[in-house]
């Protein structure tokens, strides 16, 4: 748990000016920027910080969870360097998947509504759609959280 708080408190120090001043936030297909965030760039920052969480949990508890069950079941080896080959395996397979699956909680490129956007985008107009009386109003903003 250490581990997992260190690597969440350290990403919000290196990225706080993503906080405080935003980052940019654009259309659906990325080629329209419409200004930088400070609401994007919160959300950005929480789920990059819960996916930094939830990395080592699956390191620390599978391979101690599969030595436990290969143990109740009668197969742990008795040499030592096989026990300890078993385990190298059993840490390799954790980091082979914990990776990949804590990355892949949040979409790399996330969503947020007009509801959820700071107020300043909130009457942003698309273009070239609806009419003064009755306009069109942009209603999801895109924008990259990274890893």
């Amino acid at each position: 748990m250490a581990g997992a708080t260190a690597g969440a408190s350290n990403l919000v120090l290196m990225r706080y000016k993503e906080i405080e001043s935003g980052i940019t936030v654009t259309n659906e297909k990325g080629d329209k920027e419409f200004g930088k965030s400070k609401a994007a760039g919160k959300k950005a920052i929480q789920e990059t910080a819960i996916s930094r969480f939830v990395l080592p949990l699956p390191v620390l508890f599978f391979p101690a969870v599969g030595n436990f069950i290969l143990e109740k079941l009668r197969l742990w080896p008795k040499n030592m360097k096989l026990a300890k080959l078993i385990e190298l395996s059993l840490c390799i397979c954790s980091l082979s998947f914990a990776l990949p699956m804590s990355i892949a909680l949040f979409q790399q490129q996330a969503c947020l509504t007009r509801d959820q956007i700071d107020e300043e985008f909130r009457e942003l107009r698309l273009e070239g759609e609806g009419t003064e009386e009755e306009p069109k109003y942009v209603e999801k903003f895109y924008f990259n959280k990274g890893l």
